[in-house]
């Protein structure tokens, strides 16, 4: 599962690269935007033209294209790609929490630190973990 976000805010979920760009096309201004490629191109050359960002884009097929689309939007900070193993992360913080108040006497920290290498979640849905449970700046490895 993939999700990018936005700069401003708009967040869009997929199982590939593909999808996620047809969220985003579906989502866009671009009324007069044909297809995922022509979409990609309209951003590029938007981005080229009002930010004077050029998007380094490789690829033929469209899967590849997609990829490295997103690839750029990420590299360049446009946009934040995050690669999710398909946990719902709200049961997830509700364990921790509920685990901090049953076994280690509201201890969160120590419950998470416990509990964090024990999960199978990728790196983006545990730093998005340590951020929800406020812990990302008190980590400890």
């Amino acid at each position: 599962m993939l999700r990018i976000t936005t700069r401003d805010g708009e967040a869009f979920e997929g199982e590939t690269a593909l999808d996620l760009v047809r969220a985003m096309k579906g989502a866009s201004m671009f009324s007069d935007v044909k297809d995922v490629l022509h979409y990609v191109a309209v951003v590029q050359e938007r981005l080229k033209e009002v930010e004077g960002i050029e998007l380094e884009l490789a690829g033929e097929k469209l899967d590849d294209r997609c990829e490295s689309f997103l690839g750029e939007l990420d590299r360049l900070g446009l946009a934040k790609l995050q690669r999710l193993s398909g946990a719902d992360l709200d049961q997830v913080e509700r364990m921790v929490r509920e685990t901090a108040k049953l076994l280690n006497a509201g201890d969160l920290p120590g419950a998470w630190k416990f509990l964090r290498p024990k999960l199978r979640l990728t790196p983006d849905e545990l730093a998005e973990l340590d951020h929800r449970l406020a812990l990302d700046e008190k980590k400890e490895d």
